[in-house]
């Protein structure tokens, strides 16, 4: 790895019985244990040079060396960081980076995956009969197929397909799903961090957090106007709340095209991390830094997690 550092990508920490016993699956890609995280962190310790996202990014600018420097970042702010991930962070003390999608963070609202994952289990578990929810997502779920898949496995395939639609016609299948896990659950419960939270992780001086838009959305599939509104909007949240400046940024899904990345830099934005695989070396476009995605079932032993790191 002679002058290339490595950005790793996580989203969700959770112990493995909340993730049996959930009634949101949790999709496989999306979660480690505290138990993995903290085996990555110590390898990581111990092999590399772990440093903040800002400080790789000033050592590429100056033109510096970034031999076997990594980097930690997290998607999406769940309040699962700031429950089982950052006392490990703090443990080891270990630098990270947190993107929020700030039209979340503080509230009860569920991303779209959730509200969908949660309909398609409760239809699974029969609960309530698919002819509940809205047509589009019930024609999907009557389809033979999917009744005999495994509920994480539907669930999957159930998101993967709802992420060619459209984004009106998407969020308004969440939205209905919305409505009626709230007439029928109750109370959501908080998936999110809130700025307390967020706050006190900044004041450790080990986490430091980045933009994810508003409502993370995927920039590929908006009007220009509209990408513009979610980058302006979520930096003036994060600044008003926690008072940082989101010069970092990364694109919810990974989705963006070459004219939302022109218009990045005339948000202030200096960095830009991707879901695309791979090292980041001196050549690397600061507005597409690749990660390595990292998740239980591919990492959960420290052989797992080198040849995740070193086998592309």
């Amino acid at each position: 790895m002679k002058n290339k550092a490595v950005i790793f990508m996580y989203h969700r920490v959770l112990p493995q019985d909340l993730v049996q016993a959930t009634d949101i699956p949790v999709q496989p890609g999306m979660y480690v244990t505290p138990a993995s995280l903290k085996l990555h962190l110590s390898y990581l310790k111990a092999h590399f040079l772990i440093i903040s996202l800002a400080e790789l990014v000033r050592r590429l600018q100056a033109g510096e060396n970034i031999s076997h420097c990594a980097v930690i970042t997290f998607d999406d702010g769940w309040q699962d960081n700031y429950t089982y991930a950052f006392p490990i962070l703090k443990e080891l003390k270990v630098p990270a980076t947190i993107f929020l999608a700030s039209g979340f963070i503080g509230t009860s609202r569920w991303f779209w995956p959730e509200e969908i994952s949660w309909a398609v289990l409760s239809v699974r578990r029969k609960r309530f009969d698919a002819s509940l929810l809205p047509d589009a997502l019930s024609h999907i779920m009557r389809r033979e197929a999917h009744m005999n898949m495994e509920i994480e496995e539907s669930c999957e395939l159930v998101i993967s397909e709802m992420k060619s639609w459209d984004e009106p016609r998407r969020l308004s299948v969440a939205k209905s799903c919305a409505l009626l896990r709230e007439k029928t659950a109750g109370e959501s419960e908080r998936l999110l961090m809130n700025w307390d939270e967020a706050r006190e992780m900044l004041q450790s001086r080990l986490v430091s957090f980045g933009s994810h838009t508003v409502s993370h959305a995927m920039l590929d599939q908006l009007p220009l106007e509209q990408v513009q509104r979610e980058l302006v909007e979520c930096a003036a949240d994060i600044h008003s709340e926690i008072d940082v400046s989101a010069e970092l940024f990364a694109f919810p899904n990974g989705n963006y095209t070459q004219q939302v990345l022109s218009t990045l830099p005339s948000f202030g934005i200096t960095a830009a991390v991707t879901t695309k695989r791979g090292l980041v070396n001196e050549n690397s476009p600061l507005l597409e830094l690749p990660r390595i995605a990292v998740h239980e079932d591919v990492s959960h032993t420290q052989a797992l997690f080198q040849w995740r790191l070193f086998v592309r």
